[in-house]
């Protein structure tokens, strides 16, 4: 359990590595002030003969003589001060350190027996005073312990102990943290490439940790910028081409007719074609500043409570002409229905489904436009038996300038951004839509419209 968790946590694994170092490093700082550093043993000693020596000359006796007294001192470490009963001094040695008159003071109130311990922390000094007799009389003996060599071997120690720490874990973090550091740069080199325009960057994973699933999503965001990248470089090509075309008739008919290589009786025809080809670039630059403003979620939405059927009877009469030029019988099934939308833009989405219907019917031919009403929804269905789509294209037919008809006759050819737009206002709306087709046998195009609906 410990391991999948190691192997799956990357803060896990931070703070095993850490707690790893700490006492690996706290090790080698033990065996280094042990092994190679014997002054921690002199200064241990040291302080285990002066506690001993402490002890001794609390339990010790009345002794026979002062001389008594300096060897027992000087065998205990310590120094070795005497008093009289009065106060003053009667015996130092050599290397004691003058006691002040508060110590000597305070030293007075000591009966028999009695002992007091002063630590001057500024000498590094330890004082014990104890009152003995020595021939029948009372005196004080002031014993000094001087810890200053101890208290520098410890200081030594604790230098010694924290460099072989700081020493150790900087290693020791420098070697655990390569495996972390290591993808990360990669990751770094890659974004750097992915700058300059190349999404075809690829990390392997290596880890099944945070790490890992950042190379993952790294990855993916790396694919994802590839098909935008090719979407882009697509949608540019489909772009040039769709301008290119009617350019071209312009440029070619206009040049014919100011060059007047064109008979009188066909310029009329000519100027026809010239104006057909003007209202398809302005047509395509409408849809492409639609799916523009669309796409950028900064179109607002005029919502109002309006009459579907009404809408709908609207287009149907505004595309007579097409539908009555090839003779298409047109069945419609509209109950009232009120819905909250964007009057406009819903008028487009019909509009292009509708056209879209009679486009791809054959003459003679049926469309249906039908509305479901379900309790919490309802659905308007566009329904005609034209050519058909195939199951290869469906997947695509709202993807921007993709378009089925791979002949792309004039009188079925379009610039591919219908359906999309149809998808994004849809889509702006919260509504949905479906298409549904087979080859020879038609397409039903079914929009589902959400709550906000109301009918009679």
């Amino acid at each position: 359990m410990l391991i999948f968790i190691f192997r799956k946590s990357f803060h896990a694994r931070i703070v095993t590595m850490f707690i790893v170092v700490l006492l690996i490093s706290l090790c080698a700082a033990y065996m280094f002030t042990y092994v190679f550093y014997p002054e921690h043993h002199r200064s241990e000693q040291s302080l285990s003969t002066v506690e001993d020596g402490i002890n001794a000359l609390l339990l010790s006796e009345e002794a026979a003589s002062i001389a008594d007294l300096e060897a027992n001192a000087r065998e205990h470490q310590a120094t070795l001060t005497v008093l009289d009963e009065e106060q003053q001094l009667q015996y130092r040695s050599e290397a004691a350190q003058p006691i002040s008159d508060a110590s000597i003071h305070n030293f007075s109130s000591l009966s028999e027996g009695e002992s007091s311990f002063v630590f001057k922390g500024t000498e590094e000094l330890f004082e014990i005073a104890i009152a003995r007799p020595i021939n029948g009389e009372l005196h004080t003996l002031v014993y000094q312990v001087d810890l200053s060599a101890e208290s520098q071997a410890v200081r030594d120690i604790i230098i010694a102990s924290l460099l072989v720490v700081f020493i150790v874990g900087s290693i020791l973090f420098l070697i655990a943290s390569t495996p972390i550091v290591s993808p990360i740069n990669l990751l770094s080199k890659a974004a750097k490439k992915m700058a300059t325009g190349d999404f075809s960057v690829y990390i392997q994973k290596k880890r099944e940790d945070e790490i890992g699933e950042l190379v993952d999503n790294f990855n993916y965001m790396s694919k994802e910028l590839q098909k935008v990248e090719n979407m882009r470089q697509e949608f540019v090509s489909n772009v040039s081409h769709e301008f290119k075309s009617p350019m071209t008739t312009i440029n070619g008919f206009t040049q014919a007719i100011r060059d007047e290589v064109v008979k009188e009786n066909e310029r009329e025809e000519y100027l026809a074609i010239i104006q057909s080809s003007t209202q398809r670039l302005s047509r395509l630059s409408d849809h492409l500043l639609q799916l523009a403003s669309l796409e950028s979620e900064h179109h607002p939405l005029q919502m109002t409570s309006y009459a579907l059927d009404e809408q709908i009877r609207r287009v149907i009469l505004a595309t007579r002409l097409l539908w009555e030029e090839k003779h298409i019988d047109i069945q419609v099934d509209l109950p009232s229905i009120t819905i909250e939308a964007d009057q406009d833009l819903m008028e487009q989405v019909w509009m292009n489904l509708f056209t879209n219907a009679i486009k791809f019917s054959h003459s003679h031919g049926t469309i249906w436009v039908n509305v479901i009403v379900l309790p919490q929804q309802i659905k308007l269905v566009v329904e005609d038996e034209g050519i058909g789509i195939s199951e290869e294209h469906l997947p695509y037919v709202f993807d921007r300038f993709y378009t089925v008809d791979e002949a792309r006759t004039p009188e079925k050819s379009g610039n591919g951004l219908g359906l999309p737009l149809v998808q994004r206002i849809v889509d702006a709306h919260g509504f949905s839509i479906d298409v549904q087709s087979k080859i020879t046998e038609g397409s039903t195009f079914t929009v589902t419209i959400m709550p906000s609906v109301s009918y009679d």
